[in-house]
């Protein structure tokens, strides 16, 4: 192991002499962080981490990838979100090694993405720090690949009997009669025991999910729900100034969530991927799929304008809405006479509003999936029969399998 670590500095240094970038340089063009979902977990259990890709250079980089998983670790599922479509997604490490462990194609100047997935740890370890090695080629056809290590941060792999095992086995070859007396004290001991971590790893899951939900889905749900409100004629008719700014508002928190915690973090794998699947669909409705064109354009741009939680009075202000609801800001001006172009599409419309109910379904009923743990019942996933259709086809155009679907057929009509 320490020839391998050896060998390894020294082909980071020989990538970083040949590539004619130094350490300090790359430090300040390109910066790579990491994190971990946890400090530690129980072996079997697998282990989120998270990757922030920023490209200050004034070149793209070809081919992003992860050279390995850390020491003593297997890569498991793996997402990749460059901020157009949905996550890209490997479903295993075979299925990423297939793709050389390429999680971007190309990272253009001054984009930001952000990747992250599962390891599985191969062996119980003390705390230690992982860390990962990551691969590059500036976009120039002489220049060969650059290379940066990055720290995820401490962590430690437990078990939970091994320890205990160890200890009484010996005695049991000499005094089997008192083991066996001594056999339920020691169970009663370690189910304690066990009831004791259990209830400090739900408590610090909750107090995560509970920040995540206040802090990024509820508020995106929130939007979405009066989103729908002011495209829909019940029981006014349409508000399509206000729609506009909560298109606008929702970008600009979807953002945020992005850039904090890299995408939806559920109790079920299966409601990650729903979500995401609807809000492609919705995006892909409503923007369109070329993320370049003038619309995506001036709709970023107005985002950039906007400061978080702005309202809707903030918002007109900023963009110079006037009394004739047009707009002195171009780029708003310009996008709001495409968007109510777009919205005189019937089809079109009823694609955003059935993609978006069916979104806020999802989220609201996972953002209060923690709380089974705490008050020992699981909420029911109520949804009106027209969600569950479009859940169905969702799963269907997800791939899902039957045990990935147990999570759609659990939904009630109501």
């Amino acid at each position: 192991m320490y020839l391998w670590r050896a060998r390894k500095i020294a082909w980071l240094v020989v990538g970083f002499v040949f590539s004619g970038v130094t350490v300090s340089d790359l430090a300040a063009d390109v910066s790579v962080t990491g994190s971990l979902s946890s400090k530690s977990i129980i072996e079997g259990e697998l282990l989120r981490f998270t990757l922030n890709v920023n490209n200050k250079t004034g070149t793209s980089l070809k081919n992003f990838r992860l050279l390995r998983p850390p020491d003593s670790y297997q890569f498991q599922q793996i997402y990749a979100d460059s901020g157009q479509d949905s996550p890209h997604y490997y479903a295993n490490a075979r299925d990423f090694s297939q793709a050389k462990n390429v999680l971007f194609p190309a990272v253009p100047p001054g984009a930001s993405y952000t990747a992250w997935g599962y390891l599985q740890s191969t062996t119980n370890h003390k705390a230690a720090t992982l860390s990962m090695v990551t691969e590059w080629k500036p976009d120039a056809s002489t220049s060969l690949p650059s290379s940066l290590a990055v720290s995820l941060g401490e962590n430690e792999v437990k078990s939970c009997l091994r320890a205990d095992w160890e200890r009484f086995s010996g005695f049991t070859k000499i005094f089997a009669i008192p083991v066996v007396l001594a056999l339920l004290p020691f169970l009663l001991s370690w189910k304690l025991k066990h009831r004791d971590d259990r209830a400090e790893t739900l408590k610090q899951m909750l107090s995560q999910s509970l920040e995540y939900a206040a802090k990024y889905y509820l508020p995106v749900s929130a939007a979405s729900q009066r989103l729908r409100g002011a495209l829909s004629d019940q029981p006014n008719p349409p508000n399509e100034p206000l729609a506009f700014y909560y298109v606008i508002y929702m970008e600009k928190r979807m953002d945020e969530q992005k850039k904090a915690v890299g995408g939806f973090y559920f109790k079920d794998q299966p409601a990650e991927r729903l979500a995401s699947k609807c809000w492609k669909e919705y995006a892909e409705a409503i923007f369109g799929r070329n993320s370049q064109d003038d619309f995506n354009r001036g709709i970023q741009a107005c985002v950039n304008k906007l400061k978080s939680r702005e309202n809707y009075d903030a918002f007109a202000k900023r963009l110079e809405m006037k009394p004739d609801k047009t707009f002195q800001n171009a780029d708003a001006q310009r996008d709001w006479e495409a968007f109510q172009i777009k919205l005189n599409d019937a089809d079109l419309l009823a694609a955003i509003l059935l993609n978006l109910n069916t979104f806020e379904a999802i989220v609201d009923f996972e953002v209060n999936r923690p709380f089974e743990n705490w008050y020992g019942a699981q909420p029911e996933f109520i949804v009106t029969q027209e969600v569950k259709t479009r859940l169905k086809q969702l799963a269907t155009q997800l791939g899902f399998t039957l045990e990935e679907r147990k999570f759609v057929d659990g939904a009630k009509i109501g």
